[in-house]
């Protein structure tokens, strides 16, 4: 993802969502000239179809992106390049930084999800 444009990103971003059975929509939350925010809505994994959880993915010009999957308005799983290094905020424990020495794609973070969802 370094190097990519706003546009690159949310082109990137928009077709893994629509791969995806676990994304009901995808958003644009908040804009600025440097940075957008999207919101990707989650399906329930029960017969009604309630959105019980969300995608927070943000981009900016400056380089930072960052991807949270929030539950009743609490990250419960995440990955960052805060600091310049990329990490993941896990299940296990959010608040927890696990480093990792490459770029995490947002097709890989949305598959994370899909896993979670499916237990």
């Amino acid at each position: 993802m370094a190097g990519l444009s706003m546009t690159d990103f949310e082109e990137q971003m928009r077709d893994v969502c629509s791969k995806s059975s676990v994304v009901k929509s995808v958003n644009l939350f908040a804009s600025t000239e440097n940075s957008n925010l999207w919101r990707i809505l989650l399906k329930n994994d029960t017969a009604v179809d309630v959105d019980i959880s969300f995608v927070d993915a943000y981009y900016s010009n400056a380089g930072k992106i960052s991807f949270a999957h929030i539950k009743n308005n609490v990250r419960i799983f995440g990955a960052d390049n805060a600091g310049g290094r990329w990490h993941w905020h896990p299940y296990e424990d959010p608040q927890r930084h696990d480093f990792v020495d490459k770029e995490i794609a947002f097709a890989e973070f949305l598959k994370h999800i899909e896993e979670n969802l499916s237990k």
